[in-house]
């Protein structure tokens, strides 16, 4: 799981927020290997952080996001690093609460038939 926090580029909103994706590991050939972060919608739809960056609060393209770089610590995890809205975690979470007070839940979507 990889944690990307977002930041809306319009000058009226610069809201914040955050989402978790799941790792994919992809081979590039040559012994070379990648990583693909996707999140799949109860609907089956499928967003990377690239297409995925759609503000909440105003509704339109935010456009600038980072994953959480995260590097274990003897420092106690706080309330720090949960509202922290930077990319890089240096406590003992290692990155796993980072920006976790910006998580988006989503909602879930059920198909209703009439």
């Amino acid at each position: 799981m990889a944690r990307f926090i977002f930041r809306c580029t319009q000058k009226s909103c610069k809201h914040v927020y955050a989402r978790d994706y799941s790792a994919k590991r992809v081979p590039m050939g040559y012994g070379r290997v990648t990583y693909r972060f996707e999140r799949i919608t109860d609907d089956a739809r499928i967003f990377t952080p690239s297409n995925d960056s759609w503000c909440p609060a105003c509704g339109l393209l935010s456009g600038v996001s980072k994953r959480v770089e995260g590097v274990k610590t003897d420092h106690q995890c706080d309330a720090r690093c949960t509202n922290a809205k930077g990319h890089m975690c240096e406590c003992s979470c290692g990155g796993k609460n980072h920006g976790a007070s910006y998580l988006i839940c989503e909602p879930v979507l059920t198909n209703v038939l009439s």
